[in-house]
């Protein structure tokens, strides 16, 4: 038997197997299915608009049976619309009911515009949220993704999505992933007076940091600004990445070779940071995020095999400053730094050759149960 589907960009995702038995679960399939290409070539699956198309072919003796089935994790009803938010891009999710209580505004990560979050909104507004993914990043294909950010950004989308007639109350909630969650944290530390009544922070970081690009830190350069000044940031210890640079560059003709991918893994470079925060805290203590400034309850979700940062050091780290008893920590064993609501093929933790981390099961197993936990967390904090 045999199950395929292909994600956002047209590249096929085929599991193959034998059943095991009538008590194997849908979501082993789902989680397990592996990119057909080049291994070189292999990158996130990025799910396609809904609904999700998955040809089935089975086969026992001389019989053969092909059929075709959508998977949706929409609503019936549910109204996704591109939307101009002061300028710049985003995606708005509407219940089917048309108003809510309830509404979320979505960060995604430096992988860059709203289609990563289109799933997660498309998640909320199926259970009664008004969802808004928005895109903070610039569009400049040669531009380093996350440098200089003007942290206002944030501010406009929240503050954009409050004054929605769909919206009934003035307070919202915002999730952010990975540089997400490190930009709209940093936000609401400086502007605790926006409208924000729960904050969700998937892989979270607790310091704004340095500029990162293809070559390692950049010198002097923050990944944040604020009313147009740079941000204090943790340091990427100069030369940590390098050895890898080097040693990925040494064996690059042979991963060719081998179609295999070279991959960049950076949570040393990012743990030798912190690292050099702790030691050095008056020089860096601008870089360490104002925690205790965020007035709403702040639910935090990280994976144990995070390969890009050390996200469950940094929210205990963060959470730990707070002290409060409002806030909450999910942690999934196994999981790594890429945590999105929903169950998609997990078996590819790559983005633009930085490994993500996470072992396939656990990490689908994990992103399968986000949607619930959010769902609870933004019932519990903005009835």
């Amino acid at each position: 038997m045999s199950v395929s589907g292909q994600d956002l960009y047209g590249r096929l995702w085929r599991w193959q197997g034998r059943l095991a038995g009538t008590g194997q679960s849908v979501d082993d399939i789902l989680w397990a299915m592996a990119f057909t290409g080049e291994p070189d070539r292999a990158d996130l699956f990025i799910p396609p608009a809904e609904p999700w198309q998955l040809r089935i072919e089975a086969r026992g003796g001389q019989h053969r049976s092909d059929v075709t089935r959508l998977r949706s994790a929409t609503a019936p009803g549910v109204r996704v619309s591109e939307v101009d938010v002061d300028g710049r891009p985003g995606l708005l999710a509407l219940p089917a009911e048309g108003h809510a209580r309830r509404a979320v505004v979505c960060f995604g990560g430096s992988e860059g515009g709203y289609d990563s979050q289109r799933a997660t909104i498309c998640a909320l507004a199926s259970r009664g949220i008004v969802a808004l993914a928005y895109d903070w990043l610039d569009a400049d294909p040669e531009a380093v993704p996350v440098a200089g950010i003007p942290l206002e950004r944030f501010a406009t989308a929240i503050s954009w999505l409050s004054r929605r007639t769909e919206v009934d109350s003035t307070t919202v909630a915002a999730l952010g992933i990975s540089r997400g969650a490190e930009g709209v944290a940093a936000t609401l530390a400086r502007e605790p007076d926006l409208p924000v009544g729960a904050l969700v922070l998937l892989s979270p970081s607790s310091v704004t940091w340095q500029a990162i690009g293809d070559g390692g830190e950049i010198p002097d350069t923050s990944s944040w600004s604020y009313r147009g000044q740079s941000c204090s940031y943790a340091p990427l210890p100069s030369g940590v990445l390098m050895p890898q640079l080097i040693s990925n560059a040494w064996h690059l003709s042979r991963d060719v070779a081998r179609t295999k991918p070279t991959l960049l893994r950076l949570a040393p470079a990012y743990s030798a940071g912190l690292d050099t925060v702790s030691r050095n805290r008056s020089q860096t203590a601008d870089a360490v995020i104002a925690w205790e400034k965020i007035a709403c309850p702040i639910l935090c979700v990280s994976g144990s095999d995070d390969h890009l940062w050390p996200s469950e050091q940094m929210a205990d780290a963060l959470l730990g400053r707070r002290g409060s008893q409002s806030d909450t920590h999910i942690r999934y064993d196994g999981a790594g730094h890429l945590l999105r609501p929903g169950l998609y093929p997990s078996q590819v933790q790559v983005v633009g050759g930085i490994d993500l981390g996470g072992q396939p099961r656990e990490h689908g197993m994990a992103c399968l149960a986000l949607t619930a936990e959010i769902t609870e967390f933004l019932d519990s904090t903005l009835a």
